[in-house]
């Protein structure tokens, strides 16, 4: 009789939970005879705050939560957006984001990288990759050149090398050659300033500075002196130009004034050797 009774309650169990639970040619159905996946669940809330979803751990923690209007929780069983991650205090309640070699039409607007060679956050607006902002210190390199010859003969290009660097954030600048190498593709600012030891300038002459990429783009800059006499011949150029993660850069100059010259560095000036220094500096920051 026990047994009878048993075998009835387990039918009837049986089919009560068929009553909530459908299956259907490998579809499993959720308040739903007719599912359409094979999981299909259908609400049955009359609110945007029924719980559709909700999934705990063994301590009863809250992992996971489905509302009725299709926002998602997760640590939270009350998301009041699209997706939501805000737990109580103290939790994990962070999200990683990976890299992608997807194309930034191809992601389409609103989606977000992170690139690890560089360390940023980049964003698709539909048609490129773009940079997130943020308030930190900009790459960017410094050197000056106070103590080294830098000698530059008349009437001939010389690139400036020789450099002592004073920082360099991606280490890609080399100081003996004056080559610096674009750590990552965007614009750059580079300036540098030079001035000669003084010497005989000859009238009629000029210097004319030059930043030189290896992507074929240039900088100019150029003083003249139409009279001659005895002084410092000076060159600030200054410029912004687009470089791609790999380009190299670097400066020259090209003077004729009628003599070779050399930088004005310390020594220069006999009696007085410290007011020969800081007169030649060069800069690069990534805008």
């Amino acid at each position: 009789m026990k047994k009878k009774i048993y075998n009835y309650l387990t039918l009837t169990t049986v089919l009560l939970s068929l009553y909530v639970i459908e299956v259907s040619a490998q579809n499993v159905g959720i308040n739903t005879n007719t599912p359409t996946a094979a999981l299909d669940i259908f609400s049955q809330g009359d609110s945007n705050l029924t719980e559709n979803i909700r999934i705990s751990n063994s301590s009863n923690v809250n992992l996971l939560t489905l509302l009725n209007n299709g926002y998602l929780g997760l640590g939270t069983t009350s998301p009041s957006v699209r997706l939501d991650l805000r737990g109580g205090a103290g939790s994990n309640n962070i999200i990683g984001i990976g890299n992608t070699n997807l194309t930034a039409s191809v992601a389409e607007g609103g989606a977000i990288k992170y690139v690890t060679d560089t360390k940023e956050l980049h964003y698709s607006d539909g048609t490129q990759w773009l940079i997130l902002e943020a308030d930190m210190v900009r790459d960017c390199m410094i050197a000056a050149n106070s103590n080294n010859m830098m000698i530059c003969p008349n009437n001939t290009t010389t690139q400036l090398g020789n450099w002592d660097v004073k920082y360099d954030s991606a280490k890609t600048f080399d100081a003996a050659t004056g080559v610096f190498t674009a750590p990552k593709t965007g614009l750059y600012t580079a300036t540098f300033s030079v001035h000669t030891a003084i010497t005989t300038v000859k009238a009629g002459s000029y210097i004319e500075g030059q930043w030189i990429a290896s992507n074929g783009k240039t900088i100019k800059c150029t003083n003249s002196f139409p009279l001659a006499g005895n002084f410092m011949v000076p060159m600030i150029c200054s410029g912004t130009l687009f470089l791609n993660e790999g380009d190299t850069l670097y400066p020259q100059v090209f003077h004729n004034t009628g003599t070779d010259k050399h930088l004005r560095i310390y020594g220069d000036t006999p009696g007085n050797p410290v007011s020969d220094q800081h007169f030649n500096n060069i800069s690069i920051v990534i805008q």
